[in-house]
């Protein structure tokens, strides 16, 4: 567990975010029946990108398996409009890993804009 933790905090958002059309991401713990957890990201694009979310999704599954390896088992991901942010400009993933998850999840009262979490929901729905 501890290699996961490293991977999803530190290694693979830093690789998501050397794709050109990512503007910003979060990568967080997704409960996997056999693995137990899986990296997943949530990505905000670019405002000038053109090309496909599945084809850019299959670009940076591609980028980290190459910079990072299969180790990282990283597969999954899904385009938003916005992160969820503290005031102070931290993202709170231990709620985006449970909404992630299917799980209930605590909003802080630190949160911006809590109207983000209602978007990531519908499009986790979508996908």
């Amino acid at each position: 567990m501890p290699i996961l933790n490293h991977l999803v905090l530190f290694s693979v958002p830093q690789c998501v975010l050397r794709h050109h059309a990512v503007a910003d991401c979060a990568v967080v713990g997704q409960e996997d029946a056999l693995k137990g957890h899986v990296p997943f990201a949530l990505c905000v694009l670019r405002d000038d990108v053109k090309k496909e979310e599945e084809k850019i999704l299959e670009d940076i599954v591609e980028q980290v398996r190459n910079n990072i390896g299969p180790v990282a088992a990283f597969q999954k991901g899904v385009f938003v409009k916005q992160l969820p942010k503290t005031r102070s400009g931290k993202i709170p993933r231990s709620a985006l890993s449970a909404l992630v998850s299917g799980k209930p999840y605590k909003i802080t009262p630190t949160i911006e804009d809590a109207s983000v979490f209602k978007h990531i929901e519908e499009v986790l729905k979508k996908n």
